[in-house]
């Protein structure tokens, strides 16, 4: 081990910072301090550790310095860039001083690197958010030091400055530090606990428990696919023991049928318990594989990544993640991830992966159990809103929406045609022609485009939007702005809705469709607010409109005596509002029946409400755009949107923005007062909890306080929708109806009806998802709105 003395020898003398080159000469360059396993990487020496010649022993030194106790002398302290920088060092100096920092870890030879601080995650990583990466090993993007593991966490210095954060960003900083110190410790996985791949049907049961974590290794992430298959499924009965079953009958032979029936007996069986982390996957093939439907499955099921989502929605909920935070088996994985994951293993290898993450999925379990049962937790939400939702996704996901193959053909075909169409029409333009004489332009070209936009540049007359990395960006909104004056932006924005549709049509839905059905699966815990995310395909960016005559939801379809139902709840989210505020105006409005987004530009425009709705009912544009810009104001003042962001968003000047938000609250005044205490609330606490006992934390994000008032608002809409799908899967299940919910989409369910059945069902669906019976909502009465028809695209209100 090289200790800093000998590396300090090797000071470089560097001129190559044109910001430090006039006080070159006050400055030292300033090497590492230490020897251990671990090295500490910062981003640059303050002006004591300048003066002094040693890293990290000002106040932010003194912060780690405590954090790391007696550890410290396992350390090797340094900073990416060498020299004192009187603020945050620019990417320039990074590059400048990467060699150095390079030369001290090849010289050091670190058995684990930890950054500190966005600085020096961006040098090593590449990535800037630490929450994203937090506790996990990440590989360097550096090839000469690609071989040791990096934590990232965040720089001592915010310890002082981020005030109420100050104990969150030291918890991170010490639970980082320990994780890494873990990670050096570590063993391999045999010795994790007693893994034993079954060989015969005896081995087996005697791992059979009341209670099992389970985990299946498949041979890809869709149980549809071609050649779909399960390699393996793992029980765990206690933590430190599992048995693997090989799932292969080549392997079992006359024993065969006897294996998959203790599988069966397990799903079946009421007085069973599966843990599963993400079960739903591994039911989803258990089911096809063993010939079951969804209402066959009589096990409890436990889940701990949707018990961890509650915990800490903000971490990262793989299973090597959380085994890091909460086990001793932190990189169990790691070999088999080395090779490429557990699809590039075969035999002993991936049994004894398959047995260490049910091993894993078990502890886990008893380690969350534990912090959801506290008096005050998580419990319900767990227990009373994401189990029954989980049951209810998985029905959804296994039986499919009925999807039309012809009609993607044709609308791929359409739509190829109206973009070559298009194209051509740009490249026929009069100001493309003179810029691009000799060759045709290329609309998704970065120069290309800086080309074209030149012009507007130079006159000064449209702003060109840039990115954070000081790049031109022709964004939609500018492509709006500059279509009013020059058609061809217009055209550039509609060559990119088809583009992208068409893409999704080739890349996404078309391979998704099997046996004439796409079978997307919905996740809970992807979204902090809990809103369900969808994939293969995902369904909740189907296009809702028309694009050149395509209805891109017309893929979706009834079969012959179905019927499509959407379940549409209107003015979801207004209407959550409403009764967290109790704003007794809104209420009111809701009440009545009357329309929010009239009433609202009624009183910013000083009209009565009745001449406003004639007007709007009567068409007139003028007051139709009113309406929107009041539908704006409403959604956007609702989430916290500032007077700068309304006024770019209606195109319209700061002080105008100003007299709307305020002419709203002025008519809402006790959501006003609500949206207030939210944010108060989330600076004091940190955190905030919706009526369904879900938490979120708040950290440093500059945008905070927007993320403290959507959050209860969205969340509770998102829980009340997820509600309502449940019980109405349980009762159909209990009816044992032919009729069952097909997608979820925001804040809609399509259903596909039977058509004898619909009479009756409808109005139990009313009922349901109407009167959710949750004591905070009242005197607010949600409202579904109903369309039926026999294509997606074309349903008609009933």
């Amino acid at each position: 081990m090289k200790k800093a003395e000998e590396i300090r020898e090797r000071d470089p003398e560097c001129r190559l910072c044109e910001e430090l080159k006039r006080s070159k000469l006050e400055h030292r360059c300033l090497w590492g301090e230490g020897k251990g396993p671990i090295m500490l990487v910062g981003q640059c020496p303050g002006t004591k550790e300048d003066i002094k010649g040693v890293p990290f022993i000002g106040p932010a030194g003194n912060v780690l310095r405590k954090i790391l106790g007696d550890k410290v002398q396992y350390c090797y302290i340094t900073n990416v860039v060498k020299c004192y920088y009187k603020t945050t060092p620019t990417q320039q100096m990074v590059k400048n001083c990467l060699p150095y920092l390079l030369y001290e870890i090849v010289t050091v030879k670190p058995k684990v690197i930890i950054t500190l601080g966005e600085v020096a995650s961006m040098a090593l990583l590449r990535k800037k958010k630490i929450q994203d990466i937090s506790f996990i090993p990440q590989t360097p993007k550096i090839k000469l030091i690609e071989h040791i593991p990096v934590f990232a966490t965040y720089h001592p210095a915010a310890v002082i400055r981020k005030g109420n954060w100050s104990d969150v960003i030291r918890d991170h900083i010490r639970t980082t530090i320990k994780v890494a110190w873990e990670y050096i410790n570590r063993t391999r996985n045999s010795s994790y606990g007693k893994y034993t791949i079954a060989k015969d049907i005896p081995t087996i049961e005697t791992h059979l428990t009341s209670v099992l974590a389970i985990d299946v290794e498949t041979s890809g992430l869709y149980e549809f696919e071609e050649e779909a298959r399960i390699r393996s499924i793992a029980l765990s009965p206690s933590s430190h023991q599992a048995v693997v079953i090989p799932w292969d009958e080549n392997y079992w032979q006359d024993k065969w049928q006897q294996v998959r029936d203790i599988i069966k007996k397990l799903l079946t069986n009421s007085e069973q318990t599966l843990i599963g982390h993400n079960l739903k996957f591994d039911l989803r093939w258990l089911i096809k594989d063993l010939g079951l439907q969804p209402e066959d499955i009589k096990c409890n099921i436990e889940d701990t990544i949707l018990m961890h989502h509650l915990i800490d929605e903000i971490a990262k909920h793989s299973l090597s993640s959380l085994a890091f935070k909460y086990t001793d088996m932190g990189g169990y994985d790691r070999e088999v991830l080395k090779k490429g994951g557990p699809l590039k293993v075969e035999g002993e290898e991936l049994y004894l992966y398959n047995a260490a993450d049910a091993d894993v999925t078990h502890r886990l379990y008893i380690r969350f159990k534990d912090e959801l049962t506290k008096e005050g937790t998580y419990w319900r939400p767990y227990r009373f809103l994401l189990i029954p939702a989980t049951k209810a996704l998985l029905a959804m996901e296994h039986r499919g929406a009925p999807a039309d193959r012809n009609f993607l053909l044709w609308a791929y075909k359409k739509l190829q045609k109206e973009y070559n169409s298009l194209l051509e029409k740009i490249n026929s333009d009069s100001i493309v022609r003179e810029l691009f004489p000799q060759k045709d332009f290329n609309p998704f070209s970065y120069n290309h485009m800086s080309k074209l936009c030149s012009p507007l540049l130079q006159e000064g007359k449209i702003p060109v939007p840039r990115t954070k990395n000081d790049k031109e960006s022709w964004n939609k909104e500018f492509l709006r702005k500059a279509g009013k004056e020059y058609p061809v932006f217009e055209w550039i924005a509609e060559l990119r809705k088809i583009r992208t549709l068409s893409s999704h049509i080739r890349e996404q839905y078309l391979p998704a469709i099997h046996n004439g059905k796409i079978h997307p699966s919905f996740t809970l815990f992807i979204a902090r607010s809990g809103r369900t995310a969808s994939q293969n395909p995902n369904c909740q960016n189907l296009y809702k409109g028309e694009l050149h005559g395509v209805k891109i939801r017309n893929m979706i379809y009834a079969p012959k005596g179905y019927l499509l139902l959407s379940a549409d709840f209107s003015l979801h989210e207004v209407r959550v509002a409403a009764a967290l505020s109790k704003d007794p105006k809104l209420i009111s409005l809701l009440e009545e029946g009357k329309d929010i987004h009239s009433a609202t530009a009624a009183t910013i425009e000083g009209i009565p409400y009745e001449e406003f709705l004639k007007k709007i009912e009567g068409g007139d544009p003028e007051f139709e755009e009113k309406r929107r810009k009041a539908k704006t104001v409403v959604f956007g003042v609702m989430y916290g949107m500032t007077a700068r962001g309304l006024a770019q968003r209606l195109e319209i000047s700061e002080r105008e923005a100003k007299r709307y938000i305020e002419s709203f609250f002025t008519q809402y005044r006790r959501l006003q007062s609500w949206i207030k205490y939210i944010v108060s609330k989330a600076k004091q606490e940190k955190r905030i909890k919706t009526p369904f006992d879900r938490y979120r934390s708040f950290r440093w994000d500059y945008d905070f306080e927007r993320k403290a008032i959507n959050f209860p608002i969205q969340s509770a809409a998102s829980d009340l929708l997820l509600l309502g799908l449940s019980r109405v899967h349980e009762k159909f299940m209990e009816l044992k109806v032919k009729s069952h919910p097909i997608l979820e989409v925001h804040d809609e369910i399509l259903f596909l009806m039977k058509k004898e059945e619909m009479d009756d069902l409808l109005p139990l669906i009313r009922e349901i998802l109407e009167n959710p019976q949750e004591e905070w909502l009242k005197p607010v009465q949600l409202k579904v709105d109903f369309s039926v028809g026999e294509r997606w695209g074309e349903l008609e209100k009933t």
